[in-house]
């Protein structure tokens, strides 16, 4: 396994776990009533309305318009969740324009699909799935998440998304923005004095925030020995309040992975004792297996994710993720045909089924999937003249053929766009 590709990995899990605090941090309740409404709880959204916007939902995110997920969302019921408990924050900071939820924001561009509508404690609750796929080749991997999205409707029959669980991160969108605030207040000095005010979890957290800020750097780099020590003698100093913190602990979890399989061991043993129940951990731990060559271990997850996802085509490009980790292209290429059977519309895995087939340089194939992807699912292929991974492919006659067929694509006179990772799906 490539050293890039386990720092991407370590990336992508540190900016998962911030980048939705840090965003919210600003977010404070709004002085007024909700667009809600008091009573907006006691009126029951039925299934058919659930599965209505979460296609809506998903439809319109997919095509690159965070409009009507912003519209439909009640921003100020979710801060105001969020920044339950901490009264008294100060006026600059209760004043700022309250942002949309990043939710919308932080996933434009990327495929969303609803997978099902399942059932907390009686309420219809809209599974989405959201999932990268804006390139080829695994170096520009494709990873996934699941939002399950809590509803409410307005005292005129209006349906209203209240809250967001982000299965990554483990928490609610209002449990993030508190974090988020919490954050704010350890990042500014004129707030030291609120911060005195605070009790218990959310004391420690302000108190201790350099360390834990430290944590997410070590993240990012936590395939170096050496940087995983410092983590781990970093998470030792903090106290018992926060250690045993769901993000904390997760953030224990990954930047074990530099220290070997023994301490990774023993310190997702730790988290799962603590956190029996959870399942988005297995979202990102997939990969610490796949970064210590435990494959099945890899797969297991993904069974585990499968099984309480309720199935989804997508978990099988994770699959042909891992045995290209693992070298076993034609499992990797079995995967990848699975997931287009179940999903012929599902881009990463006809991404994967093309990139193996460049890799082995079976152009006929190559030339038969980008045809059967554009009746299937739709796929113009419009950049395969502009970028490096085909560069091998614009020397041989099935380019050749392929190109006269496809007036979009010609052949390229330069490689000035080699380093850019196109949109595939365009």
């Amino acid at each position: 396994m490539s050293h890039s590709r386990m720092h991407w990995e370590a990336c992508y899990l540190a900016l998962a776990l911030m980048t939705s605090a840090m965003a919210s941090a600003g977010a404070a309740p709004t002085s007024g009533p909700t667009d809600s409404g008091t009573s907006s709880a006691a009126i029951p959204v039925t299934e058919e309305q659930a599965e209505m916007l979460g296609r809506e939902i998903a439809r319109t995110l997919s095509a690159g318009d965070a409009t009507f997920f912003s519209r439909c969302t009640d921003n100020a019921a979710m801060s105001g969740a969020g920044y339950a408990g901490l009264a008294g924050l100060p006026d600059w900071m209760q004043n700022r324009k309250e942002p949309d939820t990043d939710l919308s924001f932080q996933w434009l561009g990327l495929q969303c699909k609803l997978l099902r509508v399942g059932n907390d404690d009686g309420r219809p609750v809209p599974i989405l799935r959201i999932s990268k796929c804006g390139g080829i080749g695994f170096d520009n991997y494709n990873r996934v998440d699941y939002f399950e999205l809590q509803l409410a409707s307005r005292p005129d029959g209006t349906v209203r998304v209240v809250d967001v669980y982000k299965m990554s991160s483990g928490e609610l969108t209002s449990e993030t923005i508190h974090r988020g605030a919490l954050e704010t207040v350890a990042s500014n000095p004129r707030l030291i004095g609120y911060a005195r005010q605070l009790g218990g979890k959310d004391k420690d957290y302000v108190l201790h925030y350099s360390e834990i800020r430290a944590l997410y750097t070590y993240a990012i780099t936590c395939s170096d020995e050496g940087t995983a020590a410092y983590a781990e003698s970093t998470y030792g100093k903090l106290p018992e309040t926060l250690s045993g913190h769901r993000i904390i602990m997760l953030l224990h979890v990954f930047t074990s992975t530099g220290l070997g399989r023994a301490p990774f061991k023993k310190a997702l043993l730790d988290f799962r004792r603590v956190y029996p129940d959870d399942i988005g951990e297995a979202t990102r731990i997939i990969n610490s297996f796949v970064i210590l060559s435990q494959y099945d271990e890899a797969l297991a997850e993904i069974d585990r994710l499968d099984a309480h996802i309720g199935g989804d085509p997508m978990l099988d490009v994770e699959r042909g993720y891992v045995a290209y980790h693992a070298e076993k292209p034609d499992e990797e290429k079995k995967f990848y045909r699975r997931a287009v059977e179940r999903e012929p519309t599902l881009r990463p895995a006809w991404y994967g089924l093309v990139w193996r087939s460049l890799d082995e340089k079976q152009y006929d194939q190559t030339v038969a999937l980008l045809n059967e992807s554009g009746r299937r699912a739709g796929l113009r292929w419009d950049r395969v003249s502009t970028s490096f991974l085909f560069a091998a492919f614009w020397k041989t006659p099935q380019y050749a053929d392929w190109v006269k067929t496809h007036p979009q694509s010609s052949a390229p006179e330069t490689q000035s766009n080699a380093g850019n990772w196109p949109n595939w799906g365009n």
